[in-house]
Parts: structure tokens; C-alpha cells; sequence
């Protein structure tokens, strides 16, 4: 992603930034369902295999196919694992990146630009995090206050399997209220970052891809709200795209 002067990574590829002066809270709304728990690289994807592999039941999946690992760093037990750990703490321990630490990573330091001033922000923009998963969770209220960007997922206390839009675009929805004109701090335009591979999760071996479907932000745009969605690929990661954030007076999906 090329964001404010972010260099490109390979889960977000592309971006442009142009803020129209005034004040301006942006929101970030970070899935953090199962599926963003895939290693971020082929290498980190094959290390987590090879380490999961003597570990899974030689016929793990439904079909009877073998197991050849498992690339997802799942915060819940199967009951497989060892030692109490669930494949997260693998990752962790091994220095695993997953897709989750890099979104997280690029979502620092976009703030930083924002608010330190570097993109035309200064202290008239201010940001703030959600997550979601099953449910929403508010991890930081809009601040320019960066102490509080630097790692806001791990104030998550979330049930992290499943992607339900259904439950969760409502709650943000809420939470980010009607957009302003800018004029002044009570008044600031609105932008949400929603950024979702759009993987729901059916059980722990089927699993069912679908697309984010863009009516979900519907009554967000009505409100005035600037709405990017991220789509962040469940396979090919590195062909995300991401932009014209901020680009008035159209919506970008």
C-alpha cells in the first residue's frame, strides 16, 4: 500500500491520499476473523504448515484427503495442538508474520502521517480502530493521541471465527454516525476504512468464500460517510487494491 507515503507491501498494493482541509475523523474497521490469521508470505505460510503437519490427524478433512498442515494461525484449540498453544502462539513464537500484523503495521503508520501532519492532516484529524469478527468492538474512540494507534488489535477481546456483515455493518454503522461538513471538531467529515478479506468461515473444514457485498455500507453513504472498502484476497493476497481514499465529493467502494 502506498498510503501518505507508506511503501508498498504485498497485502495492500496501491493508494492515493488528498484530504480537502477542514476536520476530519477517520475510522479503520479491521476484520479479524479466522481467515486473517493466514501467514503473510509463502514462506510464513509453509513454515506454519510445516509445523502444524505432525501434529493434524492424518485424515483431517471430510473428503479422507491427507493433511499437509495448516496455514491459518487460529486463536482457538482443536484439540490437536500440544501443549495447550493454539497455532497463533506458533506463529507468534516463530516470528510467523500473518496478514493481520500487516495491516495492523500499515494502519500505525498511516496514522502517524495523518496526524503528525505530513498528509495535510495536523491535529484536525483525528482516527479511531474497530474490529470485527462474529461481533463489533470499539478498541479506540477517534484521538490524535498515536500511543493509542500502535497496537489497538490487542485490546481485542473478540470471538474470532466467523465474518457476519450482517451483525457487524449495523454496530459500525452506529458507531460512526453522520459525517459533517468539517467547519469545526463537532462537525468533521467521516471516513471508514473496512478492511475484510470477505471470508465467511461455515465450519472448521468447509469453507465458503463469499464477496463483501456493497449495499452493506448503504446507510453509511446516505450519512455522508466516505466509505473504502479493502478487500484484502483470501488466496491471492497481493492483488488487493486499495484507492481515491478521500476523494470528494464521490464514494469509493
Amino acid at each position: 500500500m502506498s498510503v501518505a507515503g507508506i511503501k508498498p507491501t504485498e497485502v495492500l498494493v496501491t493508494s492515493e491520499v488528498g484530504l480537502a482541509g477542514g476536520f476530519e475523523n477517520v475510522y479503520f474497521a479491521i476484520d479479524l476473523s479466522s481467515s486473517m490469521g493466514v501467514a503473510s508470505t509463502p514462506a510464513g505460510r509453509a513454515l506454519l504448515m510445516q509445523l502444524s503437519k505432525p501434529y493434524m490427524p492424518r485424515r483431517y478433512y471430510d473428503d479422507g484427503s491427507r493433511s499437509e498442515g495448516c496455514l491459518y494461525a487460529c486463536h482457538e484449540r482443536e484439540g490437536w495442538e500440544p501443549r495447550g498453544e493454539t497455532l497463533y502462539d506458533w506463529a507468534k513464537n516463530n516470528n510467523i508474520e500473518i496478514r493481520e500484523d500487516v495491516v495492523v503495521e500499515q494502519m500505525a503508520a498511516i496514522s502517524q502521517k495523518l496526524i503528525d501532519g505530513t498528509a495535510g492532516g495536523g491535529d484536525r484529524v483525528k482516527v479511531g480502530v474497530m474490529a470485527f469478527s462474529e461481533t463489533m468492538q470499539v478498541l479506540v474512540r477517534p484521538t490524535t493521541d498515536l500511543t493509542q494507534l500502535s497496537d489497538p488489535v490487542s485490546r481485542a477481546r473478540l470471538r474470532r471465527n466467523s465474518t457476519l456483515y450482517n451483525v457487524v455493518m449495523p454496530q459500525i454503522t452506529r458507531e460512526v454516525g453522520n459525517s459533517g461538513d468539517g467547519s469545526s471538531e463537532g462537525s468533521p467529515r467521516k471516513t471508514l476504512i473496512l478492511i475484510t478479506d470477505g471470508v465467511y468461515v461455515g465450519d472448521r473444514r468447509n469453507f465458503l468464500s463469499r464477496e463483501f457485498n456493497s449495499r452493506e455500507c448503504n446507510t453509511l453513504k446516505s450519512s455522508g460517510v466516505n466509505v473504502i472498502v479493502v478487500n484484502v484476497k483470501m488466496w491471492r493476497i497481493a492483488e488487493t487494491t486499495y484507492s481515491k481514499i478521500w476523494s470528494r465529493p464521490s464514494t469509493t467502494e
